[in-house]
């Protein structure tokens, strides 16, 4: 017999007055419509309009059936995003037949299904699923991430309520066959809930086909994606922080204490959460998994072991006797280790602690908030570093790991180790002193600790310092420009000193003055001659350099080989980084591309035909030639001559293709000379749904706009004179009504 496995996910089903309850979904984009089990229905007091349906199946005529119409969401206990479903149906019980979902045999053997490794499965029993959750809520059909396995065995797929199976799980027909359809047309539901099941003496059989496949769905995500990029941008205000956000800080500001020259700033806990399950056998049956992993590679094991006697001895982690590995409390939470490697430093390996793990459901990332949003943003980081002409840039190291956890919270983040990987049963418990990668507050604690030890120490340092660790980080990347080598000397002294009074140590200095770097030890400064302004750890097809020896901005192309159809046009155009929109009309041209293959309606691997892989040749060709193009990184060398004032002129314009606009900075002197220089630009698809050339018009106005607000309110230079340059005469009018 044939295995096959459909898209059963973990979620919780919740009312709209707050009612709860925990449950399986069939993720099915087979149907036209979300079916609920009435007994769900009623647990949530989910009440509506009563209605008679027609439902079937695609072999027995359709039978009058009374149903509900109600309303309700479906959270994902993954990471609590929630979809809201506002037309679904209640049925009855007996009706809502569902298949049970079994784990695969040896399901957890690497050996056998390597793409399962670090995926937490558990069977699925029919009467646990709870709803039907069908196309007409395609958001909750979205597939994030796909890891295919070897030959007749189920795909896994991560959706947004986690992981899951989906496919066959052995080759040959199974005589025995469930076949689900499920339409809605007008007032009737035909549905095949039970399906056909033919006897083994017929082995005949209809197969209805999926009326959404999903390259269908694929193609909805990818739509928003274009309405979104190319949507007339708001000039609301931000939103204010959400009242979970307002609570996590004030816990930051009460619990955050400087113990034995470092802080300790506590973990960002849900609400509610008073206690974790038990995840030992999960911890030791990813620990068994990373053993023979290690055994395979002995230079990954060394270098791997070095990373946890750099913890022990930095202090980082610590072991923990027979006793205190004992000694439970209502948080004590494993978690699996494993180790990342990062494209742009091989050889290099990076011990992770896997806070997403999941056991009985939760996951220590569950249990977790992110926090306020406490990250400088990076086009103001880098308009910043254009101002003066001495550019210093440096990284806080191992920044995670200098901000301490509570005893309390440590046991949150106990790991399993071993001094021998050859030897079975010889682990035992280290806990991490530390914030550790991976966990989801740990970005906003780390960069609260170090903006907390600028304010607390403002006393002691210049306002100049205390103003770079405050606005001139990006996570752990300081980018800062100042006017003189006098200047750029006395900030690398003070902001090294403020730092290390909160356990941080600035390190991987890079400058474009050689006075500057002569004052750092040589031991602390970076080995490479060019910076990369992209902190995410993403393999990028088309990045933004800092070439300090030119002190000119530039471009590293590393495109490889993919083919010329939607999905590989795709991955080469969205890795493209390019935050300032230097050479924003050059990506537009992909853009183009990427949307005429949209309009055409390509699958995601056809190959495109000669009208449009002959350009998109052409564009990776001249994208290879990029590096020749160079922007000094300092808008002007004033070189000594007296500014009189600083204009900020701002050009819009719009095609039937395109819009956008470019803002430059011109710096007038007193001898009436002046120097003009490029600071951002923003260029976006017109949508393919035509608009009308004035709309497109008033688009690029708004986007000008609000280019101005970001740069007036984000860079440290006093603009004397703002213009804004249009030449569509609607828009004049436009803006004189």
């Amino acid at each position: 017999e044939s295995e096959m496995y459909l898209q059963i996910v973990p979620v919780i089903l919740k009312s709209s007055d707050g009612k709860e309850i925990s449950t399986y979904a069939l993720l099915d984009t087979g149907s036209h419509v979300t079916l609920v089990r009435e007994d769900i229905a009623k647990g949530l007091d989910l009440k509506g309009r009563s209605r008679s349906l027609n439902i079937g199946t695609i072999k027995d005529g359709p039978a009058s059936v009374q149903v509900r119409e109600i309303s309700l969401s479906v959270v994902s206990k993954a990471d609590g995003r929630q979809v809201h479903v506002k037309n679904a149906f209640s049925v009855p019980k007996s009706g809502f037949r569902m298949p049970s979902q079994p784990c695969p045999v040896d399901y957890d053997n690497p050996d056998i299904y390597t793409h399962l490794d670090g995926i937490d499965l558990e069977p699925v029993d029919k009467d646990k699923i709870g709803i039907l959750i069908g196309v007409n809520v395609p958001e909750a059909l979205l597939i994030d991430e796909v890891r295919k396995g070897r030959n007749n065995q189920p795909l896994a797929v991560k959706t947004m309520f986690g992981w899951t199976l989906f496919g066959s799980g052995k080759p040959g027909h199974e005589l025995n066959v469930t076949v689900s359809l499920l339409r809605a047309r007008g007032d009737a539901v035909l549905s095949s809930a039970e399906g056909l099941r033919n006897s083994r003496e017929s082995c005949g059989s209809t197969i209805g086909k999926h009326d959404t496949s999903a390259d269908e769905l694929l193609d909805m995500q990818v739509e928003r994606f274009w309405k979104q990029e190319n949507s007339v941008i708001s000039t609301e205000s931000l939103p204010e922080m959400s009242v979970e956000d307002v609570v996590a800080l004030k816990k930051l500001q009460t619990g955050t204490t400087l113990k034995g020259g470092r802080y300790q700033v506590p973990m960002l806990w849900k609400e509610g959460v008073e206690r974790l399950p038990n995840n030992i056998g999960l911890a030791r049956k990813r620990f068994d998994l990373l053993l023979r992993r290690l055994r395979r590679d002995p230079e990954l094991s060394l270098k791997f072991r070095r990373v946890i006697e750099g913890y022990v001895k930095s202090g980082f982690a610590k072991r923990l006797s027979s006793k205190e590995a004992r000694a439970i409390s209502d948080k004590t939470w494993y978690l699996p280790i494993h180790p990342v490697f990062k494209a742009s430093k091989p050889g290099k390996v990076r011990v992770v602690n896997d806070a997403a793990a999941k056991h009985m459901g939760v996951s220590l990332n569950d249990s977790l908030i992110t926090g306020p949003d406490l990250l400088n943003p990076l086009v103001r980081v880098l308009l910043n570093f254009r101002v003066g002409e001495i550019a210093i840039v440096a990284d806080v190291e191992a920044m995670f790991h200098q901000v301490k956890v509570s005893d309390e919270d440590a046991d949150s983040l106990r790991f399993l180790w071993t001094d021998d990987v050859s030897t079975n049963g010889a682990e035992y418990t280290m806990q991490m002193q530390v914030h550790i990668f991976g966990a989801k507050d740990s970005t906003t604690c780390a960069i609260y600790a170090l903006q907390q030890t600028a304010r607390d120490n403002s006393e002691k340092f210049s306002p100049e310092a205390v103003r770079t660790v405050l606005n001139n980080f990006y996570v752990d990347d300081m980018l800062k420009s100042v006017e003189s080598v006098a200047e750029a000397k006395g900030l690398v002294l003070e902001v090294t000193e403020l730092l290390r009074a909160g356990g941080f140590k600035l390190t991987k200095w890079v400058s474009n003055s050689r006075e500057v770097l002569r004052i750092i030890p040589p031991t602390e400064l970076a080995e490479s001659v060019s910076v990369e302004l992209d902190n995410c750890g993403q393999e990028r097809a088309l990045g933004v350099v800092w070439d300090v020896s030119t002190d000119c901005f530039t471009y590293k192309f590393g495109v490889k080989e993919v083919g010329v159809t939607k999905r590989g046009i795709l991955k080469v155009t969205s890795s493209i980084f390019d935050p300032l929109g230097i050479i924003a009309p050059f990506i537009l041209r992909a853009k183009l591309i990427l949307q005429e293959i949209w309009r055409k309606r390509y699958s995601w691997d056809q190959e495109v035909g000669d009208e449009i892989a002959k350009p998109w040749r052409d564009w990776v060709n001249k994208a290879k030639g990029l590096s020749c193009v160079k922007l000094g990184r300092c808008y002007v060398n004033k070189a000594g001559r007296g500014l009189d004032r600083v204009e900020l002129h701002v050009f819009c314009d719009a095609s039937n293709l395109a819009y956008g606009s470019v803002a430059y900075l011109r710096y007038c002197f007193s001898d009436g000379t002046f120097d003009t220089s490029f600071v951002l630009s923003k260029a976006k698809l017109a949508p393919i749904k035509t608009l009308t050339l004035p709309r497109l018009e008033l688009c690029a106005a708004v986007t000008a706009v609000r280019m101005y607000d970001t740069i007036v309110k984000g860079i440290e230079l006093k603009v004397d004179r703002v213009v804004f340059w249009t030449d569509s005469m609607l828009n004049l009018q436009y803006i004189a009504n």
